[in-house]
């Protein structure tokens, strides 16, 4: 029991108690001109102890902003640890994008240029500011009116995610994170669905092993490689294979894993998958997630112990994301 109880602390004391986002950086006031969320949950590589403290707690709200200049900013809620844009790796036939993302401030970055979203498509380039040939991203939406319909219904929603493993589930609930019977989005509530993703080159995005779940070496292999000096195997998917990565790079002696882009991929489910919500479904999702905080407040414990107790396991081999802070 004691050891349930040491669990059950160090993951709260794992999650992060991020300060809401602010709307301005150091330099200038930036005018934001829309703005969109969406929420990143837990896609590290499980074992026993990590798939009970991680899985069942881990959440990260975000908020996209564009300002006058059609730029697109990215604010966490917390310190981004595992799948998400700004930790991303990309590599093209002709260069590898080492630093695409600017960090601002806190849990603010700069995500890209030539940005904009219509309802329809959101676009945006990335790059370093003296690149030939930006990468230019477009992905296509169907918006959703989700009135009325249960939270749980998302299948980006983390808790959907935790109630497909018993133990998550429980250990969820135990600590007070999750929602209400058949508690539904309120009126207003609006969802975007990836329906396409176009580019103007291939590509493949990829991340240190541990913070993403990837297929097995022994399947199929599709195909291997060489970009930049940098040499990548595809393996073969599956029809059951929905999120995991397929693509092994080997750069400068470590591992990592990710995906390959063609210019061109239709996306298509039979499910709701909230990709981005505007602020009414967000602020329906968010707070059955972030319950843990309550008691991280009432027992006054400090959320800065995250980045000593977390790094050990994630966040020293996180070396994509040069913005972390020194230990």
């Amino acid at each position: 029991m004691n050891r349930i109880i040491m669990s059950i602390m160090v993951a709260l004391c794992l999650t992060a108690c991020g300060e809401e986002s602010k709307e301005k950086n150091n330099d200038k006031a930036v005018k934001t001109t829309y703005k969109l969320y969406a929420i990143d949950g837990f896609t590290g590589e499980y074992d026993i102890n990590e798939l009970l403290l991680f899985s069942a707690i881990y959440s990260n709200g975000k908020a996209y902003t564009f300002d006058e200049q059609n730029r697109i900013y990215i604010d966490y809620q917390s310190l981004p640890i595992f799948k998400t844009e700004v930790l991303k790796q990309i590599i093209t036939p002709e260069k590898t994008m080492s630093k695409k993302s600017q960090h601002l401030e806190n849990y603010r970055y700069l995500l890209g240029g030539n940005a904009s979203f219509d309802g329809k498509v959101l676009k945006y380039t990335l790059g370093t500011g003296d690149d030939s040939k930006p990468l230019s991203l477009t992905w296509g939406y169907i918006e959703k009116d989700v009135s009325g319909l249960p939270i749980l219904e998302d299948t980006n929603n983390p808790i959907h995610r935790i109630n497909q493993s018993p133990n998550s589930q429980i250990f969820a609930t135990t600590i007070g994170i999750g929602y209400l019977e058949n508690e539904v989005f309120p009126q207003g509530a609006k969802c975007w669905q990836k329906i396409s993703a176009q580019t103007n080159q291939e590509y493949i995005e990829y991340y240190p092993e541990r913070i993403i779940r990837h297929v097995a070496e022994d399947r199929e292999k599709l195909r291997t490689e060489r970009w930049n000096d940098i040499e990548w195997t595809e393996f073969k998917l599956y029809e059951n294979d929905l999120g995991l990565a397929n693509v092994k790079i080997v750069q400068n002696g470590k591992v990592y894993w990710g995906s390959h882009h063609p210019i061109y991929e239709r996306i298509e489910s039979n499910k709701l998958a909230c990709d981005l919500m505007n602020d009414i479904a967000y602020n329906a999702a968010i707070p059955g997630l972030n319950k843990y905080r309550e008691i991280l407040e009432k027992d006054n414990l400090d959320p800065n112990l995250l980045d000593v107790i977390w790094w050990p396991g994630y966040l020293e081999r996180v070396e994509l994301n040069p913005y972390l802070p020194e230990t």
